[in-house]
């Protein structure tokens, strides 16, 4: 958000003919913008996931993230999981490289654990 906070500071010096528009999950009232609803957006995943019948459904961040126990999609979960009476799962590769995630899941599944859906901290 600091990026986004500091373009829309300066965005009329920068590119002052240009309108600056942010989108995401991240904005600045001072400019317009079209925001993403994290936490919405993973509630209705979690409905989504739980009504097609998935009971295994992990939450999945780098473990040196700071929202791998925290954060509007981590608590979409943890409300989902909560809601459907679903025990919490959490998968914490080192870090989002494929080899730490193939070796996360590799070892999760050799503990007969492998879950049917992941909740993924971000679109990475």
């Amino acid at each position: 958000s600091y990026s986004v906070d500091a373009f829309s500071s300066k965005s009329e010096q920068l590119a002052p003919n240009i309108p600056f528009v942010a989108m995401g999950a991240y904005w600045s009232e001072e400019k317009s913008y079209v925001g993403v609803d994290l936490k919405a957006g993973s509630q209705l995943a979690m409905d989504h996931l739980v009504s097609t019948g998935r009971r295994k459904i992990a939450y999945f961040a780098p473990a040196t993230s700071d929202l791998r126990a925290a954060g509007p999609r981590y608590t979409g979960y943890l409300e989902g999981m909560d809601a459907a009476g679903l025990e919490r799962q959490t998968l914490l590769p080192k870090t989002f490289s494929y080899r730490d995630i193939a070796d996360c899941l590799t070892a999760y599944h050799e503990m007969n654990r492998l879950p049917e859906a992941l909740l993924c901290t971000n679109d990475e």
